[in-house]
């Protein structure tokens, strides 16, 4: 049961974050095309001032989920109704907070920022925008979690994916009627209501939960010390489009939004494993199987490592014409900076290689234990990239994204591999290290490639041997110095069966129809080998 929901989960994970990422990129391309770089900054921005909120969440989704593991691996309905209604009580009061942020935000947004908008064509676009945020806390969120904790993620990936492609569908045809940017954005609002709403449904149908139940003694252990890792969450995703926002301009927002845009593309494919594979790790953790634990740990370390820098070393050498081609023909701001294409892109792999470690303590629950070093690294994001904006402009705000983030992964790994795992940190070294070498050299080899035509067909035959090159340094690396870890992840994936017995086993599944003499009988693969021999 566990290995199919893992599969099931793995797979809609990956087929959500594809068509996300389809989705994603055809969809604010017919907005810049329709309505120009301002009013794709100005909802790039609105959207990152809305997120602000969720800091009042504090990190509560991540330690609902931990509180979770235990309660539904011993099946102990009444534990698991007290930590949903007390999730439930105080997210419906981030819903009231939110609801109060909102109408605020209406009132002092058009004032402080800078727009060749009118007043109420913000405060309105404001309003729209609110409506999937307000709906979720309300609705959603809570239900979420149990579907999560209890490893069921396909139902929300399922969900999600039909939202997405039903959302593009419809925006397409009203921006195709010439509708306005109200009526495209009011129209994903009300397409999105579908999440919360199917995930209530489904909890309710599934779950014998009571979110009445009366509790003396507070069933969410570390209740307050997520807001640590939240905070450092919203500052990696939040602080670089806000600052710009505030001490830039719109165009700004507006350009580095596209290039997070394929960057949080590639991120989302890293991750698809995460919402997996920490159910799994703090399964285990609670039960006590620290061996399982560790081997499983490893197997994934080194996979984010290596699929990291893998995607962003092919980012880095194909951001800038893909951009080109993405956004020609509009022609009001200028899209192409390469410092800053190179300089996000290594954030975005330094950010993705701590995605482990950020898994592992959510896993374990060593919220309380970290939470100083996501207040640090939160700190040290916005400073810099206030302090830099004004003279670096985007090149700043990327700085300061990359220190924060490198700092961060080193004091997560040296804090897990002494506190959780017992590993010797020269492992963790030599992970760095190849990553390191394979970015560096797979950048030289790549250099030269240049984009002579803009369009998808040259890019697309340009990205090939670039891909290819990436896959060979990267290869060539790891197969220097990581062949234990390589054997370890081919034979999980084998099962634990030799090469041998693994080809007999997936054999022994394709089923062939043979004629014989006395008649047309069903076969093996295997089974065919041997009645050739005889």
């Amino acid at each position: 049961m566990k290995k199919r929901r893992f599969v099931l989960n793995s797979a809609s994970s990956l087929l959500y974050q594809v068509i996300n990422i389809v989705c994603g990129f055809v969809l604010p391309r017919l907005i810049l095309r329709a309505y120009g770089t301002e009013v794709n900054g100005l909802v790039s921005s609105i959207n990152q001032f809305l997120q602000i909120v969720s800091l009042s969440e504090f990190g509560m989704t991540s330690v609902v989920q931990t509180s979770l593991y235990k309660a539904l691996a011993n099946n102990d309905s009444d534990t698991i109704s007290k930590i949903m209604a007390s999730s439930t009580k105080f997210f419906k009061r981030i819903g009231g907070i939110l609801v109060i942020y909102a109408v605020g935000l209406c009132f002092f947004y058009p004032v402080l920022v800078q727009s060749e908008f009118d007043y109420s064509y913000i405060a309105v676009l404001i309003a729209i925008l609110s409506i999937n945020s307000i709906a979720q806390y309300l609705l959603g969120i809570t239900n979420e979690q149990i579907i999560r904790a209890d490893q069921r993620v396909y139902v929300i990936n399922v969900t999600s994916t039909v939202a997405i492609i039903l959302n593009t569908f419809l925006c397409y045809f009203v921006i195709e009627l010439g509708a306005g940017i109200h009526v495209v954005k009011f129209v994903t609002a009300a397409v999105f209501m579908i999440k919360p709403l199917v995930s209530m449904t489904y909890v309710k149908k599934n779950y014998h939960v009571n979110t009445h139940i009366q509790y003396d003694k507070e069933p969410i252990q570390q209740k307050w010390n997520g807001v640590a890792q939240h905070v450092s969450f919203y500052i990696y995703t939040c602080t670089d489009a806000a600052v710009l926002s505030l001490f830039s301009t719109l165009a700004n927002v507006s350009i580095y939004t596209v290039y997070a845009l394929v960057l949080n593309g590639l991120k989302q494919l890293c991750n698809m494993l995460e919402n997996a594979v920490r159910p799994i790790l703090g399964e285990a953790w609670a039960q006590g199987d620290i061996n399982h634990l560790k081997s499983y740990f490893r197997k994934y370390e080194w996979f984010m490592h290596t699929i990291s820098v893998y995607l962003y070393g092919c980012a880095a050498s194909l951001i800038v014409p893909f951009v080109s081609v993405y956004t020609k023909g509009v022609n009001d701001a200028n899209y192409i900076v390469p410092t800053f294409a190179l300089v996000i892109s290594v954030a975005y792999v330094a950010q993705n290689i701590r995605m482990p470690y950020h898994t592992l303590i959510q896993a374990v629950g060593h919220y309380k234990q970290t939470q100083n070093n996501y207040f640090a690294v939160a700190g040290l994001n916005i400073t810099i990239s206030v302090i830099s904006v004004k003279k670096f402009g985007l090149v700043g705000v990327a700085v300061g994204t990359l220190i924060a983030a490198v700092y961060q992964v080193l004091w997560q790994a040296r804090y897990l591999y002494k506190n959780v795992l017992d590993f010797k940190l020269w492992k963790f070294g030599k992970l760095i290290l190849v990553d390191t070498l394979s970015f560096v050299v797979g950048l030289a080899f790549t250099k030269s490639f240049a984009l002579k035509n803009l369009d998808y067909i040259h890019w697309i035959m340009m990205a090939i041997p670039v891909a290819i090159i990436w896959f060979i340094v990267i290869g060539v690396f790891n197969f220097m110095f990581c062949r234990e870890e390589i054997k370890n992840v081919i034979s999980s994936l084998r099962g634990g069966y030799s090469r041998t017995q693994f080809i007999k086993k997936i054999s022994k599944r394709v089923v062939l129809i043979m004629p014989t003499p006395g008649g047309i009988v069903e076969t093996s693969l295997f089974d065919r080998r041997e009645v050739f021999a005889i």
